[in-house]
């Protein structure tokens, strides 16, 4: 504190006097202002909301459709009930897709049935061809084994070569009606599967218009999640597929989450008292600790130069029945001085003819030089008149340490 210089003190000075230019001297009789020994708090003021840590989120789905168009939208902010209707996206294409893609089942079926009869037809074919040949073979058999006395040498190899021949064209056609089998059963088995894809296509195109509709994932107040552009989202707002559109926040998991700027790092840290007050019930004080610092400082918005470090604050005393996420909040971070000083109540200071009097009690006063101020004490710097201030400090009316 022996360092500072005429400037400083002069500028905590006019602080003072504009703070107590009404505060009256003690009167005689009056008790020893509150002179202690102590660290003087400074206080870094920061900007941000209430935020639940738990929440259920509503996501924008993921169908084939980019970017999402915002058909219709609730009103942020209001009560809902689990499986109510929040949000609905623009249906047209899927719509137009659906009629194609009954279009396109009702022209496989028939194309399976087509091939299938086609396929029944082709394999009947070539089980008569067979059966036909076959009796070929069995007549041609009959013939060829007449007794060598009854025919010519001559006649016999003739019908002989006829059998072969004949066994011969019953290979072929079994071959061929082998092949029709498989090649029909193959033709069925790709027009079913075209069907069944063109089934499974209708199935998602229905199921993808469903999703289209969000419904709330549970019982809550709704948050809306901001545009691109940092507004509230509204109707008619592009949104890409997998990206959180709503909130149902935990209200019983509130933290605060304050912004601080990049400029002020290292002002803040964790296990740092803090005290806030809702800019909705700006009467109330709430204390609590700073909890995290996040290590990479990100950009406001998507359209904001300014980047700040999250501050994750636990707070006493948040009302579920009446504070709601994103309400904003003040925040005063209290960050003790390193070293220890003999404070002065900031009431029990005067500005007097370019001299600042503390009064005593007994109507006496003295005059002090100051250091630091906060909003309720200030630093007496060692050049005043310390041993009567610390005299009064010691007095049994002269407040704790």
């Amino acid at each position: 504190m022996k360092g500072r210089g005429p400037l400083v003190t002069l500028i905590a000075v006019a602080a003072l006097s504009c703070a107590t230019q009404e505060t009256a001297p003690l009167s005689e009789g009056s008790t020893t202002p509150a002179v202690r020994r102590g660290h003087l708090a400074s206080r870094q003021l920061l900007s941000g909301e209430l935020v639940a840590e738990d929440a259920a989120v509503a996501v924008a789905p993921v169908v084939r459709i980019w970017p999402l168009q915002v058909r219709w939208i609730a009103e942020d902010g209001i009560q809902v009930e689990e499986g109510d209707r929040i949000m609905e996206f623009d249906n047209a294409q899927l719509a137009s897709n659906l009629e194609d893609q009954n279009s396109a089942i009702v022209e496989a079926e028939s194309r399976l049935q087509q091939v299938t009869a086609q396929s029944a037809s082709d394999e009947s074919a070539a089980r008569l061809e067979v059966e036909k040949q076959r009796a070929a073979v069995a007549k041609a058999l009959l013939q060829a084994e007449l007794p060598e006395g009854l025919t010519s040498a001559k006649e016999l190899a003739t019908r002989r070569k006829s059998l072969e021949e004949a066994e011969l064209q019953l290979a072929q056609a079994q071959t061929t009606l082998e092949a029709r089998r498989e090649g029909g059963a193959a033709s069925v088995d790709a027009t079913r599967l075209a069907l069944d894809g063109a089934r499974r296509e209708l199935a998602h195109t229905e199921a993808s218009l469903e999703r289209l509709v969000l419904r709330s994932p549970r019982s809550g107040v709704l948050v809306l999640s901001d545009s691109d552009e940092g507004r509230a989202m509204r109707e008619g707002d592009q949104v890409w597929p997998g990206r959180t559109v709503a909130r149902i926040p935990d209200l019983d998991s509130l933290i605060v989450v304050a912004n601080l700027y990049d400029v002020d790092e290292g002002t803040v840290a964790p296990g740092l008292r803090v005290r806030a007050s809702l800019d909705a019930f700006p009467d109330e004080v709430l204390s609590g600790i700073v909890r995290r610092v996040e290590q990479i400082a990100q950009p406001l918005n998507s359209t904001s130069d300014r980047r700040a470090f999250k501050v994750l604050i636990d707070v006493q005393g948040l009302d579920s029945d009446r504070m709601r996420h994103g309400m904003s909040v003040k925040v005063e971070v209290l960050s003790p001085s390193s070293e220890e000083a003999l404070l002065v109540p900031r009431g029990d200071l005067t500005w007097d003819q370019g001299q600042v009097l503390l009064h005593l009690a007994g109507g006496r006063s003295t005059a002090v030089t100051l250091g630091d101020c906060d909003n309720q004490s200030c630093v007496v710097l060692d050049d005043s008149d310390s041993e009567v201030i610390q005299a009064s400090a010691a007095s049994p009316g002269g407040g704790g340490t």
